[in-house]
């Protein structure tokens, strides 16, 4: 399936949560069609089935691999079920979706990095900051070099806890299952984006907590987190400039918010949005030496965003498209496993300097070797 391409790709979704989301984004691209469904229960995945015409539901992530003869797989599952289900996509010869993070730690994502270069196929990772026109234009400025190189870069990820700081236990509280709290789930995404403007960080000393304990699952059940709900830490880019990190799902303030500043020799970038902004192209702000003050920037439309829907509907939309363009173009996709591992190693790091309580130095993969 990674050769030439089909007149019609054929996609396939793992997970009915976040899942919903990407078969409604391939839907948008011409020339996919989203063929199957597949989820724990079919009570999770046969409304969403019913909702966007998906055709055939599965409980069964293999026989949905093995039966419905697809081009691309999206993994959107619970993040212990990301190696070996895109491992068995890859395997099977489909390009592959995998959500963040990219796995549980940085040897499980060289390896499947190293599988899909092995085989062949494209790969993409939702991270969907990319997309948003601020940060698009925030990178442009930087690449040109007007600016000069980062002197400090400030980042910050806040989520009112999926609309409630203090809610119900979820997966995602869980380590075994999530690998990381809000360091890997939201994080993710501020890293890659930190890495996208300002390069990769070298070495990290980073805390994280656990400032809800007790939690219960819908059903009642009592619960205790053993994952962080918030994250943060200190770090240094590969060119010696410090970098300030927050990721948090337990914050008072919009569902969610995101800022990113680079400062530089000659100027800085200052990008945010949040989801009570009525402008999905976020907010970008710009001073160069000599300016009084920080000025607005303007930003385009996205081709990609909805007439309306929400935050991420029009960078959904993009991440789907760029993968199809990039099979069909036989070219690498934007972000791919390559960034997903980039996000993971740093995650890593951070892991290592809160058991250790020191700096902690970012290696490659499983390797061991620094960056």
């Amino acid at each position: 399936m990674s050769g030439d391409g089909p007149a019609t790709y054929r996609v396939g979704i793992a997970g009915a949560g976040i899942g919903a989301r990407y078969a409604r984004s391939f839907q948008t691209v011409p020339g996919v069609e989203v063929v199957a469904i597949c989820a724990a229960s079919r009570e999770r995945s046969e409304p969403v089935a019913g909702e966007l015409g998906i055709p055939a539901v599965y409980t069964s992530f293999e026989d949905m691999l093995a039966e419905c003869g697809l081009d691309v797989i999206v993994v959107a599952t619970p993040n212990d079920l990301h190696h070996s289900q895109t491992l068995a996509a890859i395997e099977a010869g489909a390009h592959v979706v995998c959500d963040k993070p990219l796995a549980l730690d940085s040897a499980q994502a060289r390896d499947l990095l190293d599988a899909a270069t092995r085989r062949g196929v494209r790969t993409i990772i939702p991270f969907w900051l990319r997309f948003v026109p601020a940060l698009v234009r925030a990178r442009e400025l930087l690449a040109g070099g007007s600016l000069g190189p980062p002197v400090f870069v400030d980042v910050r990820f806040l989520n009112c806890g999926w609309g409630d700081p203090e809610g119900p236990m979820r997966w995602q509280f869980e380590r075994a299952r999530a690998g990381s709290g809000a360091l890997s789930n939201i994080g993710s995404h501020a890293i890659d984006a930190l890495h996208w403007l300002a390069g990769d960080v070298r070495r990290i000393c980073a805390t994280t907590s656990i400032s809800v304990p007790e939690r219960h699952w819908p059903d009642g059940r009592e619960a205790h987190p053993d994952a962080d709900d918030t994250a943060a830490f200190v770090a240094e880019l590969a060119n010696g400039a410090p970098v300030s990190f927050l990721a948090s799902h337990v914050a008072y303030t919009a569902r969610s918010a995101f800022s990113l500043a680079v400062h530089c020799r000659a100027g800085s970038v200052t990008m945010s949005l949040d989801t009570t902004a009525a402008d999905p192209r976020g907010r970008l702000t710009v001073m160069r030496r000599g300016d009084e003050g920080p000025h607005d920037e303007p930003l385009p439309f996205s081709a990609h965003a909805p007439a309306s829907g929400g935050l991420v509907d029009g960078p959904y939309n993009a991440i789907a498209r760029e993968l199809i363009d990039a099979i069909r173009e036989r070219r690498a996709a934007s972000p791919d496993f390559a960034d997903g591992l980039r996000v993971q190693d740093t995650i890593d790091a951070a892991l290592a300097s809160v058991a250790s309580g020191g700096w902690a130095e970012v290696t490659t993969g499983s390797t061991g070797k620094e960056r």
